[in-house]
């Protein structure tokens, strides 16, 4: 006796595959953002004042990411 499997929605699948990984990374990073709390990374942040990011050199051939973002 043979068994008929049915066919896969390939639209259906992509998208609940896409919600599984956007949810996984949702909760990957809420672990990351548990241990920089209870590591004292955030607080250490708040208190260092606006960030060096503009002190940094720039690499030739590379756009910061405020000009390429607008």
């Amino acid at each position: 006796m043979a068994v008929e499997t049915p066919a896969v929605n390939m639209d259906k699948l992509m998208a609940f595959l896409g919600q599984v990984i956007g949810e996984l990374g949702a909760t990957v990073n809420a672990g990351l953002i548990v241990i920089g709390d209870r590591l004292g990374l955030y607080k250490a942040m708040a208190g260092a004042g606006r960030s060096l990011q503009r002190s940094w050199p720039r690499r030739p051939g590379r756009a910061s990411a405020t000009s390429a973002n607008g």
